[in-house]
């Protein structure tokens, strides 16, 4: 659901590692003076903190100068790489304490601004894996049933035609599994009529023994081709949208209905998601930041009185170590290179280790609600020792 965003992040100050008698070598400004803090602290920068924190200053310096221009500034007050930073400003940024493995960081902070808000309902944690093909349907079956060793909670498939097809692949998962949940992420809804989904979901509904989760949108930026191929009518933005709300009704008219997702980005959509939907995901482009992240979701709270109650579910494109580990072929999907996306703090992107994104995860469900994260298949395992933390902790609800 999401294309490529051509948008700038601002001017960066030119850097070029300079190496002191210190024990850590420190990256100066050049050739213009280093500016310092303002006289208000930055608690929280717009890159999430687990971005660049597991580069040692000694990899920095060797960096290739074209390279460290290219990133916004990170400078600690020490000189060294910072957890965040924001690229619109040119300050230096302050850096929060870390909080180390076994502590559960970020916790106290949450419980606080949730007491404090007497608004934001926190839910649980929920994690989802994202695939959609496979060689035989013993491969399948095997994803399916390793996702819920992993402790996953829900297996999710795309709807588009280089990928299988999404009803009979779910119900063929939800045979071969127990306890996972199975969900479209997300039907292109030209290409079915409200009355066929109704039925295919309640067809899955009785084979999955209640564990089918319907994901829908009004099409994402090629949908149209499949559209065409499959004989439907794309239809205009407005026609969509209410192709997309037929469909919701339909499906909720099920004697089990679904729990439904609704993908959106355009302000109709947005409304449609806050009054019917009980999972949001917003279609940003991939470069998104963390910032834009939670400005939107503060923007969707707003239009409706039971948008606060919404899950918000936000896809993980990659999980790697260092942006150096992100593999090449990623840059098919995020239409442009990933490694340039995560360094500048494209928020779908979690670099470090399981503890630096599981801090990060905490962060945003505490300052922005969002509880859901389904992660690329191919990261599947990497991602699950980052589940495993975040199952200990409790959702937060406001008195």
């Amino acid at each position: 659901m999401t294309g490529r965003s051509d948008r700038s992040t601002g001017p960066c100050l030119s850097l070029r590692p300079v190496l002191h008698a210190s024990p850590r070598p420190v990256l100066h400004a050049s050739p213009r003076p280093v500016l310092h803090a303002s006289p208000r602290p930055v608690l929280h920068a717009s890159l999430p903190p687990v971005l660049l924190t597991s580069l040692p200053p000694v990899l920095l310096t060797s960096l290739p100068p074209v390279l460290l221009t290219s990133l916004p500034r990170f400078c600690s007050p020490e000189g060294a790489p910072g957890h965040g930073f924001d690229p619109g400003r040119t300050e230096r940024i302050q850096v929060r304490p870390r909080a180390y493995a076994g502590s559960r960081p970020g916790e106290d902070a949450a419980r606080r601004r949730v007491r404090d808000s007497g608004r934001m309902t926190e839910h649980a944690f929920r994690f989802g894996v994202i695939a959609g093909q496979a060689r035989s349907g013993a491969e399948w079956a095997a994803t399916a049933r390793r996702a819920e060793e992993l402790g996953y909670d829900i297996l999710l498939i795309p709807d588009t035609l280089f990928t299988l097809s999404p009803f009979a692949a779910l119900a063929a998962a939800a045979a071969a599994t127990s306890t996972l949940r199975v969900g479209t992420y997300v039907l292109n809804v030209p290409n079915r009529t409200p009355a066929h989904v109704a039925w295919e979901s309640r067809s899955l509904q009785t084979l999955s023994d209640g564990r089918f989760e319907l994901g829908v949108g009004g099409g994402r930026p090629s949908g149209h081709t499949d559209t065409a191929a499959l004989g439907g009518m794309w239809g205009t933005p407005a026609e969509r949208l209410r192709r997309t709300a037929d469909t919701i009704a339909a499906a909720r008219r099920s004697p089990v209905p679904p729990k439904v997702l609704v993908a959106a980005s355009k302000p109709g959509m947005m409304r449609l998601a806050a009054e019917r939907a009980d999972v949001v995901t917003f279609g940003l482009p991939p470069a998104t930041t963390a910032g834009e992240l939670f400005r939107t979701a503060e923007a969707f709270r707003r239009l409706s009185d039971r948008a606060d109650q919404v899950e918000l579910m936000l896809g993980v494109t990659a999980f790697a170590p260092s942006i150096f580990a992100l593999p090449d072929q990623l840059s098919r999907q995020v239409g442009g290179d990933p490694r340039e996306m995560a360094a500048s703090g494209a928020a779908t992107f979690l670099i470090g280790d399981a503890d630096h994104a599981a801090e990060e995860l905490l962060r945003r469900r505490a300052e922005a609600g969002f509880s859901y994260y389904a992660v690329n298949g191919q990261f599947m395992e990497d991602f699950a020792p980052v589940v495993q933390r975040l199952r200990e902790t409790r959702p937060l609800t406001a008195a």
